[in-house]
């Protein structure tokens, strides 16, 4: 795992609660055929995609959250394309400065930056990176199996929960998202046994490529 600090990362196709795809220009299989003795070789690319889920999540469970409370929150990431792939999701949680209760003394501390959820990663998920930005902090989690066609990831976590905020110091009428973004990468983006944070910066790193 490694942190860095920045103002903002763009990353392409990264549309919170939607899909974001890989190129891939892998083959997934050839046919062959014959009539009047000639062959023809047939060649199909596959396709590589990735589907978020989040079977427990409606917008209503945002609602009315107090200090301290938890709300289910289940995503995952499911294989929509045909070939294996390296599944990815991204979190991205809100930042205050507020102040705290302290859940022992019940007593107000200073205020302070601070993330507003707060949520425990599934042990199959490995964290890559975690970017403070000037409202947020992102969180990258690759999974650790790849996954084959039609096939879905654990869940990254199953519930959110509110930090124990002093009340009132959050405007009522505001309204904090937590957006999601899956990300299916090809098996054969680089050699077999390469990291999942190598993985990850490789497609970060062709996607920059394409975009200058």
């Amino acid at each position: 795992m490694f942190i860095r600090k920045k103002k903002a990362r763009t990353i392409l196709w990264a549309i919170t609660g939607t899909l974001v795809f890989a190129s891939s220009a892998a083959i997934t299989s050839a046919y062959f055929t014959s009539t009047d003795q000639t062959v023809r070789n047939i060649l199909t690319p596959g396709t590589v995609r990735g589907e978020l889920t989040e079977t427990d999540w409606e917008e209503k469970n945002g609602e009315h959250l107090l200090p301290g409370e938890s709300r289910k929150k289940n995503p995952a990431v499911r294989n929509a394309g045909t070939l294996a792939s390296w599944m990815f999701l991204e979190v991205e949680i809100p930042v205050k400065t507020i102040s705290l209760v302290d859940l022992k003394t019940r007593r107000k501390q200073p205020e302070t930056r601070t993330e507003l959820f707060t949520f425990e990663a599934n042990k199959n998920w490995e964290l890559l990176e975690r970017t403070e930005e000037e409202n947020s902090v992102r969180y990258v989690y690759g999974y650790r199996e790849l996954i084959a066609p039609q096939q879905e990831t654990e869940k990254l976590f199953e519930t959110i929960t509110a930090v124990s905020y002093l009340e009132g110091s959050l405007d009522a009428q505001e309204v904090f998202r937590i957006p999601v973004t899956a990300q299916a990468i090809q098996k054969n983006i680089a050699p077999e046994g390469t990291g999942l944070k190598e993985i990850y910066q490789i497609y970060l790193e062709q996607q920059e490529a394409e975009r200058s």
